[in-house]
């Protein structure tokens, strides 16, 4: 008889880690729903709902980097551009192999003049994904609006060589060639666009 409540006591006991387990994956989905309700709430222009939508599920699960992610979608969207900042800052802790929190923060950081740390956010977006066209675009506008057209040229470069097609990456680059003074090559650009003929 002892033995066998022995073994029950084991049995029962080896349960016990898996049951946790059960917990967290019911409340992560549990959270994963509430953010897939606050996605559909932006997407609705719905903004109050979806920002108590991911709270809700930041409730539920305090770690959910995605939850974070998209109340830093939401807040940009609505203006509340340094609640973004912290948004984004709070996904990067929780998930720091993630480009598009980095690049989501970092176009923030662009569109309220701090260039530098917006050029950080894309290096470090890009070092995670080095294949999205997009972060050298956007990195190369910081550069342009910086100034610093070569650099800026570099990263056009570099986009295009991935997305050849995205016309948006041949127009800010004749705009550099022009602020360069190289008329001839912001031209061909310009044309390959449709600007000039």
């Amino acid at each position: 008889m002892k033995k066998i409540l022995v073994f029950i006591f084991i049995f029962l006991f080896s349960l016990l880690p898996f049951s946790g387990d059960a917990a967290d994956r019911k409340d992560h989905s549990q959270a994963a729903l509430w953010v897939e309700r606050g996605i559909k709430h932006y997407s609705s222009n719905e903004y109050d709902d979806a920002i108590k939508a991911f709270n809700r599920a930041l409730t539920i699960d305090p770690k959910n980097a995605e939850a974070y992610y998209n109340l830093g979608v939401v807040h940009f969207h609505i203006g509340e551009w340094n609640q973004a900042i912290e948004d984004y800052s709070k996904a990067i802790s929780l998930n720091p192999k993630e480009a598009k929190f980095f690049s989501s923060r970092g176009y923030v950081h662009a569109s309220i003049g701090k260039d530098d740390q917006a050029i950080d956010d894309y290096d470090r977006a890009i070092a995670l994904s080095p294949k999205e066209s997009e972060f050298y675009l956007v990195r190369g506008v910081i550069y342009f609006g910086k100034g610093q057209y070569d650099r800026a040229i570099d990263n056009y470069n570099k986009a295009a060589l991935l997305d050849p097609n995205n016309m948006a990456i041949y127009y800010n680059r004749g705009k550099a060639y022009e602020k360069k003074g190289q008329h001839d090559r912001a031209l061909e650009d310009f044309k390959r666009v449709g600007i000039m003929k």
